[in-house]
């Protein structure tokens, strides 16, 4: 009977262990926030204005891109008479929002692959960073069409 307790004793201390060490995902993709800007990017087409990768300036690359951020997570960016298909989603994570970004082609969107820091937003305005430690600073600015 003791040698059952002992067991039992150590079983629950490992359960313990185990439950307390486990880590869950920590975004958030029901926060209001999130909910408030996935519905601005919904709303309309979008052009970046501000393309920074690693301190240098390539914004030109982006010209002519024409982005569409879907339902079901599906982002479109156009350029001429041709549209590539990408996905996108907005997660907070403790206080800071992200907006992810994600294109497996062309090599041109493929830059924008990223978990973007929302610096701040409006209703036509999305900037987004990312701080790379010892590299420079990459930033993105999103501005949507107006007619």
């Amino acid at each position: 009977m003791m040698k059952c307790k002992f067991i039992f004793g150590i079983v629950l201390a490992l359960a313990s262990t185990i439950t307390i060490s486990c880590d869950k995902d920590d975004d958030d993709i029901t926060n209001p926030q999130t909910i408030v800007v996935s519905n601005l990017l919904k709303e309309g087409i979008w052009a970046i204005t501000t393309f920074k990768h690693d301190g240098l300036d390539k914004t030109a690359a982006m010209d002519g891109f024409a982005f569409q951020f879907g339902s079901g997570n599906i982002l479109e960016a156009t350029t001429g008479s041709e549209t590539y298909t990408g996905t996108w989603s907005v997660t907070a994570d403790d206080d800071d929002m992200e907006l992810n970004i994600f294109f497996s082609n062309p090599v041109t969107l493929r830059v924008l692959n990223d978990d973007w820091d929302i610096i701040n937003y409006s209703a036509n305005r999305i900037a987004v960073a990312e701080d790379y430690g010892d590299r420079d600073e990459s930033v993105l600015v999103f501005e949507r069409y107006t007619e």
